[in-house]
Order: structure tokens, then C-alpha cells, then sequence
């Protein structure tokens, strides 16, 4: 079937003058455009059905995803007692990581060790803000680290949406008043788009 031109459609090439005439062809033109609708409609449900019933089938050989594509992760670690000179209430970064514009799963693990300490609170947090706990993605305990324990704390997951390569940070903050607290953690990401 040929395509309707736009004079078959709306112009007045076609128009005879004689009004049963013109509506006759209006209504082929109608049927026309309605055919050709019809016909558009199957092929969007029929490709629509095969994106639906595609499969992606993920990596066997062990290789990380390219950067900028989808699966790429990135990491940081800081190992236990690492970092030192802690304030009291105040937030300070354990480690951080660079993400690239995307749409990015970022998850975040801490722990406060350094002995007997004497405290209240511990808590960590992903944050966009270097030393900056924000209450987004975080996670807090009434505890501080014993002679005999840690603290250890899982950040859950936050989604970081952005246009331009941004820092991200793994930040902690321990309320105390006695010893001397250290901490270490890891901070982790996947691009999701």
C-alpha cells in the first residue's frame, strides 16, 4: 500500500467541488489514513513484543565491565584502624571514589576500632560531601568500640544520579569522650545506566 500524501490527506487537490463527491473522498482518505495507522500499530506491538523477550546474557570470562558502561564498578578500601585523628561529633572521610556521569548503585561498609573508647554514638555515611554525614545513606548504632569489639556498620544502598564526574564519600562520624578512635571502610559503586 502506498502512503497517503499530505494534499490526499488535507489539500485541495482532490476537492471536486461537488459535496457528495468530496465526501467520498474524504472518506477514503480516512480509510487510507486508518489502514495505515492499523499497520504502524502492529509493527510497534510486534517490536515492542521482541524487546520484551530479548535476553542479555552477562559476562562468563571473569573481565570487569569498560568504563562508562553499564556493570562498571569502582572501589575503594581502607583497611581497619587506618585512619586516625578523630573529633567528637564531628564528620570526617574514611576514603572517597570518582564517579563519572551515570547512574550509579553506591554502597558503603565501616568500623570504629582503637580500644576502649568512651562513648555514645557511631555512625557512617555516603555522602556527596567531603566530612559531611548526610542522613540519605546511613547508618548509626548507640555503640562505640570496646577493649574486646568493634563497631562495625553497613551503609545502605543509595542511588547517585549525575551529569559530571563527581567524588563520593564514605564519611564517619563517633560521638566520645575518652581514647582514641580509628576507623577503616570501603566504599563501592556500580553503574545501573
Amino acid at each position: 500500500m502506498a502512503f497517503p500524501q499530505r494534499d490526499d490527506l488535507v489539500g485541495n487537490s482532490n476537492w471536486t467541488g461537488d459535496a457528495e463527491a468530496d465526501a467520498q473522498i474524504s472518506q477514503d482518505n480516512f480509510d487510507s489514513l486508518a489502514l495505515l495507522l492499523n499497520q504502524l500499530k502492529r509493527r510497534i506491538v510486534s517490536g515492542l513484543a521482541r524487546i520484551s523477550s530479548a535476553v542479555i546474557y552477562g559476562l562468563t570470562n571473569g573481565s570487569d565491565a569498560a568504563a562508562g558502561y553499564i556493570g562498571e564498578y569502582v572501589e575503594s578500601a581502607v583497611a581497619e584502624g587506618s585512619v586516625g585523628s578523630w573529633v567528637t561529633d564531628t564528620g570526617k572521610t574514611v576514603t572517597s571514589i570518582s564517579l563519572t556521569a551515570g547512574d550509579w548503585d553506591v554502597e558503603a561498609f565501616g568500623s570504629f576500632a582503637g580500644g576502649a573508647i568512651t562513648g555514645t554514638a557511631s555512625a557512617f555515611s555516603i555522602s556527596t560531601a567531603d566530612n559531611t554525614i548526610q542522613g540519605t545513606a546511613k547508618a548509626q548504632v548507640p555503640a562505640t568500640p570496646t577493649a574486646t569489639s568493634e563497631v562495625y556498620l553497613a551503609v545502605a544502598r543509595r542511588r547517585v544520579s549525575i551529569t559530571v564526574t563527581t567524588t563520593i564519600y564514605l564519611v564517619g562520624l563517633i560521638k566520645f569522650s575518652a581514647g582514641t578512635p580509628t576507623a577503616g571502610g570501603t566504599i563501592s559503586a556500580r553503574r545501573v545506566r
